[in-house]
C-alpha cells in the first residue's frame, strides 16, 4: 500500500511541479538537504533540476539508478543558506519508467 501511495505521489509531483514551484527534499535531522526546482520531459527523458547540500544523491527507477554529484554553481543558494557554490545538479532518467 505504501509503495502505491509513494508512486501516486511521485506521479502527482511530476505532473504538477511547474505549478507548485518545486518541492523540498526530506530533511536529514534538522539540516536542509535541498530542493527539486523543476522536472520536465525532454526527448524521451525526464530531466530533474535542483540543488542539494548532500555530497551526492541517488536517483532510482525500475531497472536502473544514477548517482548525482552536485557540481552546478548556485550563488543564489550559497548566499541564502551558506552552502558551497557547487550545490546545483541536473539529472536525467528514462521517461517511460516509473517507480
Amino acid at each position: 500500500m505504501l509503495f502505491r501511495l509513494h508512486a501516486l505521489y511521485l506521479r502527482y509531483i511530476t505532473h504538477h511541479t511547474d505549478r507548485l514551484g518545486g518541492f523540498s527534499l526530506p530533511r536529514d535531522r534538522r539540516r536542509r538537504l535541498g530542493h527539486i526546482e523543476q522536472i520536465k520531459r525532454v526527448g524521451g527523458m525526464t530531466r530533474i533540476i535542483g540543488w542539494t547540500s548532500a555530497p551526492s544523491l541517488c536517483l532510482t527507477w525500475p531497472g536502473g539508478e544514477a548517482m548525482i554529484v552536485p557540481t552546478v554553481q548556485r550563488p543564489d543558494v550559497a548566499r541564502r543558506f551558506g552552502f558551497d557554490l557547487g550545490t546545483g545538479f541536473e539529472a536525467e532518467a528514462p521517461e517511460g519508467l516509473r517507480p
